[in-house]
């Protein structure tokens, strides 16, 4: 049997979120009208190397228009992901101690101001990531956000194709208006 052509929408949405163990992963995929299949994706650094893949799922499902995936990954930290760098604290506290003297100032006798500066604390979070792991989750999260997607852009290409059916039958129920009146205007 053959079906009719569904109509799909070009501009969607659709997300998942998902927790695995020290693991949250979120993936937003927007679509807009394009001619060609345009797709960018943004994720931290450490997983730029899975760009490929995820443009690769994303080519199974869309054919064509622009494409925004945007992935966020959040780890639990624990504390070995922590590291005070002492030679940068101790590089901005002798600085410190040096412009206190030079205007005169009495310098701070607490640390903790300093622990915001960049470079001083380093957070190994990341680093440590063990990218195929991750990826499990990262793919499981983008199937879902693009059946989303799909299911948007198919209920609001309904949603266009009751709009163009009213549409028509508005144009054909003036048409007829026209046509009734062809003949007075030809006489005029």
């Amino acid at each position: 049997t053959r079906s009719d052509p569904v109509l799909l929408s070009m501009t969607g949405f659709g997300d998942a979120r998902l927790q695995a163990e020290r693991l949250s992963v979120s993936v937003e995929v927007r679509t807009v009208n394009n001619r060609y299949l345009k797709i960018t994706t943004k994720c931290a650094d450490v997983y730029a190397p899975l760009e490929g893949e995820v443009e690769k799922i994303v080519r199974e499902t869309i054919a064509r228009g622009t494409v925004s995936v945007n992935i966020r990954v959040d780890r639990q930290a624990t504390d070995e992901d922590y590291r005070l760098n002492t030679a940068a604290l101790g590089a901005y506290w002798a600085q410190i101690r040096e412009a206190s003297t030079k205007f005169q100032l009495a310098a701070p006798n607490d640390l903790s101001s300093l622990l915001d500066l960049p470079g001083v604390v380093a957070d190994d979070a990341f680093r440590k990531a063990d990218i195929d792991s991750d990826w499990k989750v990262i793919r499981e999260a983008l199937g879902t956000a693009l059946k989303k997607l799909q299911t948007f852009r198919v209920d609001e290409g309904k949603s266009m194709e009751r709009e163009l059916v009213a549409n028509v039958g508005l144009i054909a129920e003036k048409l007829l208006s026209v046509v009734a009146l062809a003949p007075q205007v030809v006489s005029e």
